[in-house]
């Protein structure tokens, strides 16, 4: 434990700062976080809606042609799109159907 002794630094204070800091950072983060996920949730249902709109609409087309793009791209691009960039490695678990 560290006191303020004429101008020294004081450790204590500054760890609880520190904590302070990193506290309002992960709540931020959290914050963050549960947008993110409620503006997916609001795209998927969208999409979703739009498939389900009445066949011929612009909704329903658009829809198609998404969906088109989508079945185009081969498995290993769809893994690949959704590993994060900073991944340095990847491993591939496999099951063995005996």
């Amino acid at each position: 434990m560290t006191t303020e002794i004429r101008g020294e630094i004081n450790h204590d204070g500054e760890q609880f700062v520190r904590q302070r800091r990193d506290r309002f950072l992960a709540h931020q983060l959290f914050a963050w976080q549960e947008k993110v996920r409620s503006l997916q949730e609001s795209a998927l249902d969208t999409w979703d809606e739009m498939g389900k709109a009445e066949p011929g609409t612009i909704q329903h087309k658009v829809h198609i042609a998404g969906q088109r793009v989508a079945e185009d791209m081969s498995p290993e691009e769809r893994l690949t799109k959704s590993i994060p960039k900073n991944v340095s490695k990847v491993g591939l678990l496999t099951s063995c159907g005996t």
